[in-house]
């Protein structure tokens, strides 16, 4: 499937004049989304549509190809679907999709546009437009009378939360079929899919307010990262300026190195997979050159899901996985003699119960596997206790969802329900070939509280609760 994007801009705006050439981080706007569809795989041409000389100089100092725009196609009661057929009337051999994009969406990435055009391949849409979760209050006057859109005025209020989600088509980006652009009445007809963007990149700046909140959102989530300290950090400054010609540089007292890129958000490196694997590059070559860490700082909020995803993508491309660290050694009960435990499915079991829960009544063990698999309904063995347990259950954990599973190999960690026997700290095992794992140490108590029952009716309830405490903390 042929792809281009074409990004709209003309050069008049009445809200902020020059709109288009406004800067955000030291960039322009058109800057921002020239960027991002060059980087985006799918896309085999950035063509730029605009009527003015100086937007169309930056447009090319970016990479873009520039499509001269009639004047009378530049004035701001004309549709973006009349622009959008013009550009297809200059190219002469026209793509099958065109990715449009507007320049006052600067924080749309790479990764939004393949994932768009992916969608629209695989659902045959006409168009596939981005969109963000709206669940606000919205009304309108009918005849003056208020009434609502999103909400019954004659039902109790509902918390905003409870509402069913509105999507909010925002214009950062749209891929539409080019074949049904001379007959279709707007970009967003026929078959319509939606690519969802976060709140934070669903940014269509309008007015002055907009473009200020931008700014202050990009200076917030502006991508620091700090190289541990070592005394080779000078050395470190040439490689450096090499992966990052425009990277603000500091050299810490530490002797380390702290730098930050000013025309790239966080979450531009975390989520795009070629930025990553250049930073990647660069982490080898300081590797080489002595340091030692490197940390990602980042601005992000657990609470409202932002930049969560991309600090996950994070975790998978720079921390290492089991495969990439070396065997976990435990010893033999008996002989005291030292095992390696292979990351692999096929070796024998070696697991460590890591916590111990109650949940619904019922005693739910977590398990890091290192070696081997565990199935429901087979026989382990407890080497720190020398018993036999039988699995009940295996369960996946999505934080307080429990998903039921048949059997989970090495590297996971899962919840296992049926061990009677064993508690946390414990090493499960194979019968085959017994191994005790590292004990967990845990701090002696600095304050006793002394608990006792007013009345011997409450003996055994007690008795019961201060069992369960026992279980979930060994201390």
């Amino acid at each position: 499937m042929s792809v281009v994007a074409v990004i709209p801009a003309r050069g008049g705006s009445k809200e902020i004049p020059r709109k288009n050439l406004q800067p955000i981080g030291g960039v322009p706007l058109i800057g921002w989304a020239v960027r991002a569809a060059l980087a985006a795989k799918s896309v085999k041409a950035v063509y730029v549509s605009t009527e003015d000389a100086e937007i169309a100089m930056v447009a090319r100092e970016y990479g873009a190809e520039v499509i001269d725009r009639p004047t009378a196609l530049a004035d701001d009661v004309i549709g973006m679907l009349s622009v959008i057929r013009h550009a297809v009337d200059w190219m002469e051999s026209p793509p099958e999709r065109i990715v449009v994009m507007q320049c006052t969406s600067p924080f749309v990435t790479a990764g939004d546009i393949d994932q768009a055009v992916a969608k629209a391949e695989a659902t045959d849409a006409d168009t596939v437009g981005s969109a963000a979760r709206d669940h606000s209050f919205i009304c309108h006057e009918v005849a003056g009378e208020i009434v609502g859109v999103t909400f019954d005025k004659s039902e109790p209020f509902r918390n905003r939360q409870d509402f069913v989600p509105q999507w909010r088509l925002d214009g950062g980006l749209c891929v539409v079929r080019v074949s049904g652009l001379s007959t279709a009445p707007s970009l967003y007809s026929g078959r319509l899919f939606l690519h969802e963007l976060p709140a934070e990149r669903s940014i269509d700046i309008d007015t002055p307010l907009d473009l200020h909140l931008a700014r202050a959102l990009h200076e917030y989530q502006r991508q620091w990262i700090v190289i541990g300290s070592s005394p080779g950090a000078p050395e470190w400054l040439p490689v450096v300026r090499t992966r990052y010609p425009h990277a603000e540089t500091i050299t810490t007292n530490s002797g380390g190195l702290l730098f930050t890129l000013p025309d790239r958000p966080a979450y531009y490196f975390l989520s795009d997979h070629q930025a990553c694997e250049e930073h990647g590059e660069l982490a080898q070559d300081l590797a080489a050159r002595g340091s030692r860490t490197i940390t990602r700082k980042r601005a992000d909020s657990a609470l409202k899901n932002r930049g969560i995803q991309p600090l996950l993508d994070a975790i998978t491309q720079f921390l290492p996985s089991p495969l990439d660290v070396p065997p976990i050694k435990g010893v033999d009960p008996e002989t005291m003699e030292v095992i390696e435990c292979q990351a692999k499915d096929s070796e024998p079991l070696a697991a460590l119960i890591f916590k111990v829960a109650i949940m619904e009544g019922r005693k739910l063990s977590f398990v890091r596997i290192y070696s081997g698999k565990i199935t429901t309904g087979e026989d382990l063995y407890n080497s720190s206790r020398g018993k036999r347990e039988k699995i009940s259950r295996i369960l996946r954990m999505h934080a307080n969802k429990k998903e039921r599973i048949v059997t989970t190999g090495s590297g996971s960690i899962a919840g296992i329900v049926g061990l009677k026997e064993s508690f946390t700290g414990d090493t499960l095992c194979s019968t085959d070939r017994p191994v005790l794992l590292e004990k967990m140490e845990f701090y002696e108590p600095v304050i006793s509280v002394a608990v006792e029952p007013k009345t011997l009716a409450d003996q055994e309830k007690l008795d019961q609760v201060l069992q369960k405490f026992v279980l979930e903390d060994p201390t």
